[in-house]
């Protein structure tokens, strides 16, 4: 098996797990009608999606469906931001006297703004940079050749 095999099959175990948690928080969050299970449900889809678009297979896949190869490029910070996001409000939650609904909304309100700014930031130097085509997804790139005299190949270590 090949590394890029094993990150993929890693990956998606990742994310297939994760996801699936989150549905399944998510379900039980529509029957008890319980706010903090929707948002630790919405936080593990997202970190479940950061594993998905980083799996190599998805990563191209996702370029080639978008015409963008490396879209993913952006997708994964994107989506980690939105996690962060996530846990932020998921703080207010260990904090007793910052527990309530109202809090978390005035959080939002506060910190939204800043998140959605960065978001738009990094979208924005995405298609304004030269990325060029993304690199193949068949092999890692090639182990360094040394010279013969380079310390990197002495039998005696570091100078």
């Amino acid at each position: 098996m090949t590394m890029i095999q094993l990150i993929t099959v890693v990956n998606l175990i990742i994310a297939v797990s994760t996801i699936g948690l989150g549905l399944v928080k998510a379900w039980a969050g529509r029957d008890a009608r319980e706010w903090t299970l929707g948002l630790t449900a919405s936080v593990l889809i997202c970190a479940g999606l950061i594993f998905l678009f980083a799996t190599p297979v998805i990563y191209r896949l996702v370029g080639d469906l978008l015409r963008s190869p490396n879209i993913c490029a952006l997708l994964v910070p994107v989506t980690t931001l939105v996690c962060v996001a996530h846990a932020h409000l998921m703080i207010q939650l260990w904090q007793p006297e910052k527990r309530g609904l109202a809090v978390l909304r005035r959080t939002g309100w506060r910190w939204g703004p800043v998140y959605a700014g960065a978001i738009a930031l990094m979208t924005g130097l995405y298609f304004h940079a030269d990325l060029g085509p993304a690199p193949p997804c068949t092999s890692l790139p090639p182990t360094p050749t040394y010279p013969k005299s380079s310390p990197c190949t002495s039998s005696t270590g570091p100078p």
